[in-house]
């Protein structure tokens, strides 16, 4: 319950657009950064639309909030409660970042929605199916996109089905989550306190 407040007050506090019928937030405070997140992510949804319509009809009914925030543990996640699709800020403002891969995070992240929907739960004994359901997702939407944003896409989705199910377990996806943090030069006591309560909070 407690988490669920303070996603409330981050979405409350956030700086919001409306982008054909979504909610995009932000707590990016520049305005000419914020003006970036804003364009790529329209751009990104855009261009779903245009090589994909059926699939971003679909996101449109899924997807009541795009939240581009700081999170480092992932490009994207899919938040059930909140219908709402968050995305990496660092990775959505890199000059790096091509549009086309945003786009593939959204239909990666709406792809949870939808399996959601259809009452298939994220317990681990699934994940791994569950993400290769969303990896083939991203590929399938490649495939209708030009070069040379196909190609890579493609092949991106398909190292990402190599992955080994242990990537998926609590275990590994709280790993990966610690070594984001620390990566962060977050305090060594910080990184050993959530590491402790992340091990514990399911027993």
């Amino acid at each position: 319950m407690q988490v669920s407040r303070i996603w409330h007050y981050l979405l409350r506090a956030s700086y919001k657009r409306t982008i054909l019928g979504i909610f995009v937030r932000t707590l990016v405070s520049g305005r000419e950064e914020r003006k970036t997140v804003f364009t790529k992510v329209e751009e990104a949804l855009l261009l779903i639309k245009k090589f994909d319509p059926k699939r971003f009809n679909q996101i449109q009914s899924l997807v009541r909030c795009i939240f581009v925030f700081g999170d480092p543990t992932a490009r994207g996640k899919w938040h059930q409660d909140l219908q709402t699709c968050e995305i990496q800020e660092e990775y959505v403002r890199s000059p790096d970042t091509a549009i086309s891969e945003i786009a593939s995070t959204i239909v990666h992240e709406a792809t949870h929605a939808r399996l959601m929907r259809l009452d298939i739960d994220y317990q681990e004994p699934k994940r791994l199916r569950i993400e290769r359901i969303c990896f083939k997702a991203e590929q399938a939407f490649a495939r209708r996109l030009p070069d040379p944003d196909r190609d890579k896409l493609v092949q991106q989705a398909e190292q990402m089905l190599t992955l080994d199910k242990s990537c998926f377990t609590d275990a590994g996806r709280r790993a990966a989550d610690l070594k984001a943090l620390r990566s962060l030069r977050c305090p060594r006591w910080l990184v050993r306190l959530l590491d402790w309560w992340t091990a514990h909070r399911g027993s």
